[in-house]
């Protein structure tokens, strides 16, 4: 080999040791910027419901709670399971940057559900991720919801109260679907998540009953 070849082999040996030096501090410090999700989907919200893929137990309906007389906006949301506990963001916009946006720093309420004073349907929203490293745990705020069963129970907080739901139904939602199930004249819950980070797939839907309210204070 000349001498030349030799020098050009050891210049471009050295510049990947010096790069990956580089890029290893940088993820040290967490400079490393975060993952960035693709737009999530936001199907529309439909007051009929979507035939679910698997039967579910039946959950007798709980009696209505009172009208809170403190706050009613949800702003936690806690997976018994998990023991998870997830800051539930109110946006008053539902356009796509504006939930995006939501759901950086958790899990988002579609604008037009209900809240917890509301006989309706409250949607939340949430990523989930299984990449190996997330910088954002954000990003997996909803892992796993579809491993829960009939009877886990889900928290909703406001500042001033408590609301326990019993989940009745889980399912997957395909993505070829344009509509989430939604229902009135009762409370209700639904979670909706994609099954992989930053793609459009197929949804899972977590349904739950409201069971009873507690006052925080």
């Amino acid at each position: 080999m000349t001498p030349i070849m030799t020098h050009k082999g050891e210049f471009l040996f050295w510049v990947f040791v010096f790069m990956a030096a580089i890029y290893g501090v940088l993820a040290a410090i967490d400079f490393i910027p975060n993952e960035r999700p693709l737009s999530y989907v936001v199907p529309e919200v439909a007051e009929t419901a979507v035939e679910a893929e698997t039967p579910y137990e039946p959950v007798e309906a709980a009696p209505s709670a009172a009208p809170l007389a403190g706050d009613a906006t949800p702003n936690q949301i806690i997976i018994d399971k998990f023991e998870k506990t997830l800051t539930v963001n109110n946006p008053v916009q539902s356009d796509i940057t504006t939930l995006d946006n939501s759901l950086l720093t958790g899990v988002a309420r579609y604008p037009s559900s209900a809240t917890m004073n509301d006989d309706g349907t409250m949607l939340l929203f949430g990523h989930s991720s299984h990449l190996a490293i997330v910088n954002n745990q954000n990003f997996r705020a909803f892992n796993d919801i579809e491993d829960l069963v009939w009877g886990d129970t889900i928290r909703v907080r406001s500042d001033d109260y408590e609301y326990v739901y019993r989940v009745d139904r889980v399912y997957s939602l395909k993505a070829t679907a344009d509509s989430i199930p939604m229902e009135s004249g009762m409370k209700k819950l639904v979670l909706v998540t994609c099954n992989n980070f930053g793609a459009k797939e197929d949804r899972y839907i977590v349904e739950a009953s409201f069971v009873d309210a507690t006052e925080l204070r």
